[in-house]
């Protein structure tokens, strides 16, 4: 410990002799950096040579393998497309001929693994050889996207295509090479289609390639075949690669050395040179700023380090001292731990470093400007900010005290870090106002909520009342009306505080999130109500492309299904041809699901106010309903942060809206079944 504050102590007292500390310090840097730019050139001329010569040999490699490549497919589809010619002339007098030629080709051709005859109707009829390939017979081809783009290609140009990688039926990945086959009258004759075993394909026609390197080809950045290791891909900047056409494939060839023959051709020179140079720098300027430092050694010799470093150290808030020239000369644990720089690294750096960037520029003119007319400034909220040396800006306040010393007039600015201070204000003020929302909501809510409750309760006491009245009068015949009119009050009430106790529940119940199909999901939907969609003869168009999203199927459903009983319920009442219109897009940001109808549509101005609770239509007011469905489907949407609304012209349709955000967090919610407009 005693070491250390020795060191430090005589840190302080060098950058208090500003003037001398500089000079020193600027000749040996020259000298460094001189030494180190003359080593640093020389090393890396060297290693830009074996580099090169590298790099040629990767690249000889290049052409070489993609000559064997085109070369080796080339041959092939010539024997293929001499076979073909045989069939179209008749050579073949039946399917055993024509087996045995097969069964030759594919003993002569390594990786050629079966040659199948495929009809007119892509159905895999004829294999040769049988073993092995049983799987092939009567496989009809357009099971899968590259086989059936193929066979397309093959059938409009009349021309040899490929399927590029794909997996066998046989097992294992190979390619598949399609030859058009024509008939006496020039009639598709189906396709001979010869299957490659991708690995003893490339494995035999590129077996001769130079063991140092590294090869592999890819199909649209799927590697298809890799010879050696992959992890020595790496190994920039010696990797060379190319690309190539063929049968309407784009291959990407990638070749690269092996570390061990990287390692073989890099020598030792460029970082003898390299670390030489370093030294030699190191050393000049070593020697000249010892020779400086016993010079500045012997005239400052002072008494009181010791407490000085003791007291400034263990301060709890950090302090920096700072000299005249704006040069930090002192700063204790708690500064160094706030900017996150170590002792060292302070002691060599301007109080200027610790300011943001965007007022580094000015800040050496204001602080000539406090050295000018120095006074004691008290920590106060100035909305001022130090630069952390990860690059990032933090809220701070900071006090200034001049002192004058022997070596002239030096600042102590003591600094207070305000980031938990900000951060606890930020979020109680979010708080604040998210309570104010929920307040606010919770007002609308009771108030909407109360006076739709108390109409179904006056309806009851109004009946009750003229049942006693009746039963005064002994008009019992009167009383099974009168009954039925309480009962069906006291259901709608149940309806309302039903539809209101799921609203309330939105946000708070758990479901768990999957990935949903959404036509899928409509589909299902339309089937669950298809009575009611019969009954009104209506039309139901789902649209066939629809984008997939992760959310909570259960909410979904219900938010998607309210729109489309809706559409049902109201949107096409009393139309002579109703269709109901299903889509959904994509954004950057949201899912966006459309409901469409060709009903009546929205009167102006009462867009909005449906979906709030128990609002409806005065056109609907005689249908059973409570008015609460379209408000849970926005509570919904902005649970998932998204929204609902609607676009309609009087007499023109409806288009209702709902949007599910691709980024939000939402909370899990499960909603039971609730329609309404």
């Amino acid at each position: 410990m005693e070491s250390l504050l020795n060191t430090r102590s005589d840190h302080v007292l060098k950058k208090r002799r500003n003037g001398s500390v500089q000079s020193g310090w600027g000749v040996s840097i020259i000298l460094m950096l001189f030494f180190l730019c003359l080593s640093g050139s020389v090393w890396w001329m060297l290693i830009e040579v074996e580099i090169k010569n590298i790099r040629d040999k990767s690249e000889f490699a290049v052409t070489r393998l993609l000559g064997q490549f085109q070369t080796g497919m080339k041959g092939e589809v010539n024997a293929l497309e001499r076979m073909a010619k045989r069939w179209e002339s008749g050579f073949y007098k039946n399917q055993d001929e024509w087996e045995v030629d097969a069964v030759s080709y594919t003993r002569d051709i390594t990786g050629l693994r079966a040659i199948e005859w495929v009809d007119s109707a892509d159905y895999v009829r004829w294999v040769a050889p049988l073993k092995g390939n049983e799987k092939a017979i009567n496989l009809h081809l357009k099971f899968e996207g590259k086989r059936k783009i193929a066979l397309r290609k093959a059938n409009l140009t009349g021309e040899v295509t490929a399927t590029g990688a794909v997996d066998l039926v046989q097992g294992d990945s190979g390619i598949l090479v399609f030859v058009p086959l024509r008939n006496k009258l020039n009639q598709s004759d189906g396709y001979l289609l010869a299957v490659y075993d991708l690995k003893l394909w490339f494995g035999h026609h590129l077996e001769n390639i130079d063991v140092r390197f590294n090869y592999d080809f890819s199909e649209i950045d799927k590697v298809s075949y890799l010879h050696g290791n992959i992890a020595d891909a790496y190994t920039q900047p010696f990797l060379v690669s190319d690309e190539i056409k063929n049968l309407g494939i784009d291959w990407s060839l990638r070749v690269w050395p092996s570390r061990d023959y990287i390692q073989s051709q890099l020598t030792i020179l460029p970082y003898l040179v390299l670390i030489l140079g370093i030294v030699i720098s190191i050393c000049t300027g070593l020697l000249y700023r010892f020779l400086s430092l016993i010079r500045i050694k012997e005239k400052i010799a002072k008494i009181g380090e010791e407490r000085f470093r003791s007291v400034f150290d263990t301060n709890p808030g950090p302090m920096l001292i700072v000299n005249q020239g704006g040069h930090i000369i002192e700063a204790n644990y708690e500064a160094e731990r706030i900017f996150g720089y170590d002792h060292s690294q302070l002691m060599d750096m301007s109080v200027d470093q610790l300011v943001p960037n965007r007022i580094q520029e000015n800040h050496p003119s204001l602080r000539a400007k406090y050295m000018r007319e120095p006074i004691a400034r008290q920590l106060e909220g100035r909305n001022l900010s130090g630069l952390h040396a990860d690059g990032f800006e933090f809220p701070v306040e900071v006090g200034l005290a001049p002192i004058q010393t022997d070596e002239g007039l030096e600042i102590v600015a003591c600094v207070l870090d305000l980031t938990q201070r900000k951060i606890s204000q930020e979020r109680l003020q979010i708080m604040n106002e998210e309570l104010n929302q929920r307040n606010h909501e919770m007002e609308q809510f009771i108030y909407t909520a109360s006076h739709d409750l108390k109409s179904p309760i006056v309806t009851v006491l109004g009946y009750t009342g003229h049942l006693s009245e009746a039963i005064a009068r002994g008009e019992y015949e009167e009383l099974p009306e009168l009954l039925d009119r309480v009962k069906n009050a006291a259901h709608r009430m149940q309806r309302n505080i039903d539809d209101l106790l799921e609203l309330s529940r939105v946000g708070r119940v758990g479901g768990e999130t999957t990935d949903i199909n959404l036509i899928l999901m409509c589909e299902e939907i339309i089937d669950s109500v298809k009575e009611r969609i019969d009954e009104k003869h209506i039309k139901v168009v789902i649209s066939p492309e629809m984008p997939s999203m992760v959310a909570d199927p259960h909410r979904v459903w219900q938010a998607i299904e309210n729109l489309i009983t809706n559409a049902v319920k109201y949107g096409c009442k009393d139309q002579d041809d109703p269709v109901i219109r299903i889509s959904a897009s994509r954004s950057v940001t949201h899912v966006t699901v459309a409901v469409e109808d060709n009903g009546g549509g929205i009167p102006e101005g009462k867009e909005d106010k449906i979906f709030g609770l128990f609002q409806r239509l005065k056109a609907h007011k005689k249908d059973i309903g409570t008015g609460v469905g379209l408000a849970i489907v926005r509570r919904i949407a902005e649970v998932h942060g998204g929204n609902a609304w609607v676009e309609s012209t009087k007499g023109g349709g409806a288009i209702f809206y709902i949007s599910f955000s691709l980024e939000t967090n939402i909370d899990k919610i499960n909603l039971e079944d609730s329609e309404d407009c």
